[in-house]
């Protein structure tokens, strides 16, 4: 227990730092108002990022998905099929939300823990290999001592890409995210 203490230590200090204010003992709160939390000097801290919109277009492009998706698509269909209109409309309006998600999770940075879901048991190893201990999609503020490493490609990868998936998030590095509002009014296949 006392080898996680400091490290555990350093994380809190780490989420208390969001909002980045800091008073002139170098204690950083959300409101900007001393804490009597210390934040401590450390460098062993490591913290895992990745860019939301790579995740959510490997999860959209991979098989994982595709049954996910193609399974609600044969329901719907099925639905219609067999006069249940309502029900056909229900799942329409499902597979609708359904890509603005992904709209929004592959042009923005809307979260993607439904992604994150299908690869989750997989998580603990990517970060024990690379030697983080917490992953986030951004760390918009941290205090001196915490290191972020980027683990993008490191999830990519647990999606099984395609050489046009990871062509794809070659081109998106260089792609800021789009605004959000401007991705929610993309228009919806129907």
């Amino acid at each position: 227990m006392k080898q996680w203490s400091g490290t555990i230590s350093a994380l809190v200090a780490a989420v208390l730092s969001v909002g980045c204010a800091t008073d002139k003992a170098g204690v950083s709160t959300q409101s900007g108002q001393s804490t009597a939390v210390s934040v401590p000097q450390t460098s062993d801290v490591r913290i895992g990022v990745y860019d939301s919109r790579a995740i959510a277009i490997a999860w959209a492009r991979s098989g994982q998905h595709a049954k996910v998706f193609n399974a609600v698509m044969g329901e719907q269909k099925e639905a219609a099929a067999g006069g249940d209109a309502a029900r056909a409309e229900q799942l329409r309006k499902q597979l609708e939300l359904r890509q603005l998600r992904l709209h929004l999770q592959g042009f923005s940075n809307a979260p993607v823990n439904d992604a994150l879901d299908a690869v989750r048991s997989q998580l603990p190893e990517v970060m024990a290999r690379r030697g983080v201990v917490a992953l986030a999609a951004t760390v918009d503020c941290a205090p001196s001592g915490v290191t972020t490493v980027d683990l993008t490609n490191d999830i990519v990868l647990l999606f099984g890409p395609d050489a046009a998936t990871l062509r794809m998030l070659a081109d998106l590095r260089d792609t800021p995210p789009l605004p959000i509002e401007q991705v929610a009014a993309m228009p919806i296949i129907k």
